[in-house]
């Protein structure tokens, strides 16, 4: 609604009474009156905004609201006399102290402020209030503030023949209100460029930016706008010797003025004054001069009367009348020297009070960023120390969650343990019953079939038959004997006995004892023992002799070849290296970890080459559970090199190393 007041007050008027109702809460009624009182100052109603402005102060208004600091600009726009002006700039410095530099609210105060001051005729303090005002808001980016003053900057900066600087706030104006359409703005704007332009004699472009004005006030439906833009247009035309398009240009504005009742006749009888002279009629352009000159017209002022004087000396001198026209230059050398000096010590005056106020304003930023940047970085720290606070808290819950979920998973854990422990406990104790229940009427059959195969009465088919099932049941005996001792292996409640034992001679009787079953299947088997083996060391003989039997029969068993060999070696001072190589069909390097399955054969056979399938993985246990480890080194068709490191210290005893020996 307020950017519907710089676009068409008119239309915004409009719109305020369509949205007025009685049941609107009391603050947009305010707001409301408020804006209505806007939208009247714009068309120089001052009447109509003095009702809208007390009729918003009916309601009640937060003491430090943008709505209480609009209210007091209104206030301000429509004072006129000395008291009055007085008044409204007391009011303006006291509402401008309760909000804080660089508001919204203090920005348009200050401005309000200097413009009071322009019109109570301190010139050069309001001026550079003005234009601090504007930088302020240029500093916050306060962009709708900006544009909001920059036409009393303009002015500010006109008054102070600062007409650079003036055009550059216009420019920048100017591009605002156009992104934004504020018509009314820009016709305001184009006034101020085109007297600029009056001023700097560029009579041309004065021409352009007037009739802008008249086009953007013809668009709005503004005819008190179109009717100052033909009286500008009038001079500007009449400077660039137009007299036709002036003359034409002085009747509208006369026709409008009456229509709108503003009826500033002293620059518009200058005006045709002039243009009578133009035109050969200096006669009764005298007697116009005359009512400026004795005061008979209230709407001229002193630059009126001064320009009088010179177009009356033209008139007389057109006239042949030269004294009188000597006296009325010499009146207008004397009030134009008067109003140059007044002029200069105006602009003195305006560039000591901007200096002093900029250097106030300057020294207040200062402070104020100062203390900006202590309270930015105490609310840095506070956030930093909050963070902190809130970061340990969360750690703590974190910490707690976790040790929580921690006891209540290894609780589960140790429920799963406990329960696969009883099972692998219930399941020893089934194969251990069933291992005896079975056992003995296998023992039974073994004996029977031994006796029928050792009998001199029986046929050499039954005698076979005999040495067959014997065969079958020790088969069956060895592998309950596996089963029982997996299964004790899984509950690791397999005894363990350190004792001195020979290396050596514990892996020539090994292999003295594979070497029988491989002759039958061509295949020699051989024994490396490295010089360096102690001849006594400490472990458990028996666990080592199982896992070197299991690997050297399992190596007889897969042999394709015509070799396989024992390596025997320290793997340092408290270890012993434990080799078995074969050339046979070898292990591809993805079912290496398989082979230690149970039951299971690389190839996915069961009993594809004959054995229990539990070998490799009661090694592996047994290894583990003595503190060592076994590798597999293969590739599939290159044989394959099972190496085993188990802890075996010298014993104290030690006598030195043997010579390296091969069988």
């Amino acid at each position: 609604m307020q950017d519907e007041v710089y676009r068409n007050p008119k239309s915004a008027l409009a719109q305020i009474e369509a949205r007025f109702t009685p049941n609107s809460p009391f603050t947009d009624r305010a707001w409301l009156h408020a804006i209505a009182a806007s939208a009247y100052g714009r068309l120089e109603r001052a009447e109509d905004q003095q009702r809208e402005v007390a009729a918003a102060r009916r309601y009640p208004i937060p003491p430090d609201s943008d709505l209480e600091a609009h209210l007091v600009i209104q206030t301000s726009q429509m004072a006129g006399l000395p008291d009055e002006l007085q008044h409204a700039k007391a009011l303006l410095e006291r509402t401008a102290r309760r909000h804080a530099t660089g508001s919204p609210a203090w920005i348009c105060l200050r401005a309000s402020l200097g413009s009071v001051n322009i019109r109570s005729g301190r010139i050069g303090e309001g001026g550079a209030i003005i234009t601090n005002a504007f930088q302020s808001a240029t500093l916050h980016r306060r962009d709708a503030q900006r544009f909001g003053i920059a036409t009393d900057v303009a002015f500010a900066l006109i008054v102070s023949l600062d007409f650079s600087t003036a055009l550059d706030v216009i420019d920048q104006a100017d591009r605002y209100a156009a992104d934004r359409g504020f018509t009314m703005e820009r016709e305001n704007l184009a006034y101020f460029r085109g007297n600029i332009a009056m001023r700097q004699s560029d009579f041309e472009h004065a021409v352009v930016a007037f009739e802008a004005a008249r086009d953007l006030a013809t668009r709005t439906g503004d005819e008190q706008g179109v009717a100052y833009a033909d009286l500008q247009l009038c001079e500007a035309r009449l400077e660039r010797g137009q007299f036709d398009q002036a003359r034409r240009a002085c009747t509208t504005t006369r026709r409008l003025f009456a229509l709108v009742h503003r009826l500033p006749y002293g620059r518009l009888t200058w005006l045709e004054a002039r243009l009578m002279i133009a035109d050969g009629h200096p006669a009764g352009a005298i007697a116009r001069l005359n009512s400026l000159i004795g005061g008979k017209n209230p709407s001229s002022d002193e630059f009126i009367v001064t320009q009088s004087h010179l177009a009356r000396a033209a008139a007389f001198e057109a006239l042949g009348r030269n004294g009188e026209a000597l006296r009325d230059m010499r009146r207008y050398m004397d009030r134009r020297e008067k109003a140059l000096e007044g002029n200069r010590l105006q602009a003195i005056a305006a560039m000591r009070a901007r200096f002093q106020t900029d250097l106030r304003e300057r020294e207040k930023v200062t402070l104020e960023q100062r203390l900006a940047l202590t309270n930015s970085e105490l609310e840095r720290r506070r956030l930093w120390l909050w963070s902190i606070g809130v970061a340990a808290m969360l750690i703590s819950v974190l910490l707690g969650l976790v040790i929580c979920f921690g006891r209540r998973h290894s609780r589960t854990l140790a429920a799963h343990a406990a329960a696969a422990r009883e099972m692998a406990q219930a399941k020893a104790d089934f194969l251990s019953n069933m291992s005896h229940e079975i056992r003995a009427p296998l023992g039974s059959l073994i004996l029977n079939a031994q006796m029928i195969a050792d009998s001199p009465d029986m046929t050499d088919r039954s005698r076979a038959v005999a040495r067959r099932m014997d065969r079958v049941g020790q088969r069956l005996i060895d592998l309950l004997d596996d089963l029982l001792l997996f299964s004790r292996i899984e509950t690791r409640h397999v005894p363990l006995h350190d004792a001195p034992f020979d290396p050596c001679r514990l892996c020539l009787d090994i292999v003295d004892g594979v070497r029988d079953r491989a002759a039958g299947a061509g295949i020699e088997v051989h024994a490396d023992i490295d010089d360096k083996v102690p001849t006594t060391m400490m472990g458990d003989a028996g666990k080592i002799t199982q896992i070197l039997a299991n690997l050297l029969d399992n190596a007889v068993l897969h042999s394709q070849g015509r070799t396989v060999r024992l390596h025997v070696a320290p793997a340092g001072p408290d270890a012993l290296a434990l080799t078995v190589e074969d050339d046979g069909i070898g292990i591809p390097e993805s079912d290496r970890e398989r082979v230690f399955q149970r039951f299971l054969q690389v190839d996915g056979s069961r009993h594809g080459h004959g054995g229990s399938g539990l070998g490799l993985a009661i090694s592996k246990g047994l290894c583990e559970l003595m503190g060592g480890s076994i590798h597999v080194g293969s590739a599939a068709g290159r044989g394959t090199r099972m190496t085993v490191r188990l802890p075996c210290r010298p014993s104290p005893s030690e006598a030195p190393g043997r010579e390296s020996s091969e069988t």
